[in-house]
């Protein structure tokens, strides 16, 4: 079983349990894990599947679990990457790892 698959479980055992919090933002299993799905969904519709990689670069926060564990759902594998590291750090990852997939946010999207 996966870290998705267990995910899921716990969904549908605790769905009104904090699963997810930092800050004052917090995630039930059923809110994270219908996020997760949504994902999922958006990110097979732009041609993501199994063995493919998508790279997560994002601040630390809540949606960073959540982002992992759509991808998961997607059948694919994430790289998470810090996002302080130069642009061509990040550049030369993607082409290495042949990601098929960015998710960033806008204001780290423009630095880079």
């Amino acid at each position: 079983m996966f870290l998705d698959q267990y995910f899921e479980q716990s969904a549908k055992k605790y769905p009104n349990s904090v699963a997810i919090e930092h800050g004052n933002i917090s995630y039930t299993y059923s809110k994270a894990d219908l996020t997760a799905n949504r994902l999922a969904h958006f990110l097979r519709s732009k041609g993501v599947g199994i063995e493919d990689k998508v790279v997560i670069l994002l601040p630390r926060r809540a949606e960073v679990i959540i982002s992992m564990i759509g991808v998961l759902k997607a059948g694919a594998a994430y790289i998470p990457l810090d996002p302080e590291i130069p642009a061509e750090r990040v550049n030369f990852i993607m082409e290495d790892s042949a990601a098929k997939l960015l998710i960033t946010s806008d204001e780290i999207l423009e630095r880079i």
